[in-house]
């Protein structure tokens, strides 16, 4: 995969000559990668030799086939996350688990088993109607798969979008396996008219291809509650 170390652009802006042939080469010490970045620091189109960069020049980043784009008024870097660069290429998935009306220290178990190909990268997010106990695993025994649940790819316009490999079930356990997060309490009330609540993630989870981790949601109240578990996931070649 491509990538390019931002903070390495703030020394082209401040003031790194063009190279003869009107690029300036960078290369990625990771994967051996060589970068060109055009400069067109006339505002017409044409590249000038040997001039210096301003605030007013327009930096394009190319590799040979694709342009990306800098924000003229600001010479910031257009870009968007990696997540919303893997919808795009239809690489992006959600799946969401509902256990409806779970009874009070009831725990429902949601399955997530990971391809040797690939490496999982997801995020997961929450909406509970009560207080419950959130709990990651891995190498659970697995009575039963149980239902495979649907996953969703998020390019819905394209007829050429990749079915996932990561497979999701609703299962029978008969034992959780490692703990990799400890009970995570989550807050939604513990009464017959409590709120709710909902939360999210802010770092992805990179899973190890070929693996089964177990999502444990147990019902921390006094009164039947419902939970759903969102999974938002894109996959990576190992």
């Amino acid at each position: 995969m491509k990538k390019i170390i931002i903070s390495l652009l703030a020394l082209i802006f401040t003031g790194m000559a063009i190279a003869a042939d009107g690029y300036i080469t960078q290369n990625d010490y990771r994967t051996q990668t060589e970068y060109k970045i055009k400069v067109n620091a006339n505002g017409d189109g044409t590249y000038s030799q040997g001039v210096q960069l301003s605030t007013h020049s327009k930096m394009m980043l190319w590799d040979g086939a694709t342009t990306s784009t800098v924000d003229e008024d600001t010479n910031a870097l257009v870009i968007i996350p990696e997540e919303h660069h893997q919808a795009h290429v239809g690489k992006a998935y959600r799946c969401v688990a509902t256990f409806r009306e779970l009874s009070p220290n009831a725990t429902a178990y949601v399955l997530i088993r990971t391809t040797p190909t690939h490496e999982t990268h997801i995020n997961f997010s929450y909406n509970v109607g009560g207080n419950f106990i959130i709990t990651l695993s891995s190498a659970p025994s697995v009575s039963s798969t149980g239902a495979e649940l649907t996953v969703a790819n998020l390019n819905q316009q394209d007829n050429s979008t990749i079915p996932a490999n990561t497979k999701i079930y609703k299962p029978s356990i008969s034992s959780p396996g490692t703990n990799i997060v400890d009970e995570i309490f989550i807050e939604g009330g513990s009464g017959p008219q409590s709120t709710g609540a909902g939360g999210s993630g802010a770092v992805e989870w990179i899973l190890t291809g070929g693996e089964d981790y177990l999502v444990l949601m147990q019902n921390y109240g006094s009164n039947a509650k419902t939970i759903s578990l969102i999974m938002s996931f894109y996959e990576v070649e190992e």
